[in-house]
């Protein structure tokens, strides 16, 4: 199913969409500033430098996110589908914000050079198995890859990142590279 944004809405909260399990797509009622939506149905700020929400239900295996410089709050958390998530070469996405991808499809992700931060389990309850950090990375919030049970190792390219309270917290994780 879809949701339809009605054009007098200006604003919406964090989360909003999570736990909607068999949302498909967002479309616009009609123009709308302060919102926009790409060819996949995905839901972005108006001028499109912030991803809002991805459809849970959303078909799509993969999904290439635009040249932006945001993703909010469980932007694209509960998407049971998104197994691989690649990002457009110009985003300038500083951060992986907190829930990012939990309980998603996630076993790929390649994280732009631009983050340094991986917020509070953005990476929590995902089936990925293995996972490269680039060296810009430098700091993850507490519990980052919580119940990632099937995560065995991890690849740290640069030096080590500051690390939070039990980033891997309740992961079976075997192995840790740095390179």
């Amino acid at each position: 199913d879809g949701f339809r944004i009605p054009t007098t809405l200006t604003d919406m909260g964090n989360g909003v969409f999570t736990g909607c399990r068999s949302l498909t797509a967002f479309t616009l009622a009609g123009p709308n500033e302060n919102f926009s939506i790409d060819d996949a149905g995905v839901l972005f700020n108006g001028d499109g430098s912030e991803l809002i929400s991805y459809p849970s239900d959303r078909a799509a295996t993969s999904y290439r996110v635009p040249a932006v410089s945001s993703i909010r709050f469980e932007g694209l958390a509960g998407a049971g589908n998104l197994a691989s998530v690649t990002f457009d070469p110009a985003a300038t996405l500083t951060a992986l914000p907190e829930r990012a991808f939990e309980d998603s499809g996630l076993t790929s992700i390649a994280i732009p050079p631009t983050v340094s931060t991986i917020g509070e389990r953005a990476f929590r309850e995902t089936p990925m198995t293995t996972i490269t950090i680039p060296a810009t990375v430098t700091h993850f919030d507490k519990e980052a890859f919580d119940y990632a049970r099937q995560l065995d190792s991890v690849r740290f390219l640069g030096n080590a990142p500051s690390f939070e309270n039990d980033i891997f917290a309740r992961t079976p994780l075997s192995t840790i590279y740095y390179n």
